[in-house]
């Protein structure tokens, strides 16, 4: 499993990618970005999967408004020890 320093560096590598597309809305570069990760989602997930694991990260956003730390948003992910519906 990656580190929350790992996936803090990813994070600012994919953000400043998409900062640079400044030809692209703000509205375009995060249907992009939706999509890539929904697609990547779908190789380990499965559709049903991708879409839970979206509605789940969707949820989180309303937490992270009440203060909730990236690592707590991040234990509800950890799918090593839970079973596929």
């Amino acid at each position: 499993m990656s580190t929350v320093q790992d996936l803090d560096r990813f994070y600012h590598k994919v953000g400043a990618l998409a900062r640079e597309k400044n030809e692209l809305t703000s509205l375009e570069r995060t249907i992009v970005l939706f999509r890539v990760a929904y697609e990547t989602a779908l190789d380990d997930l499965g559709p049903v999967g991708a879409v839970h694991a979206a509605s789940r990260m969707m949820t989180m956003t309303l937490a992270i408004l009440d203060e909730t730390n990236f690592e707590d948003i991040l234990e509800n992910f950890d799918t090593d020890s839970k079973m596929p519906n």
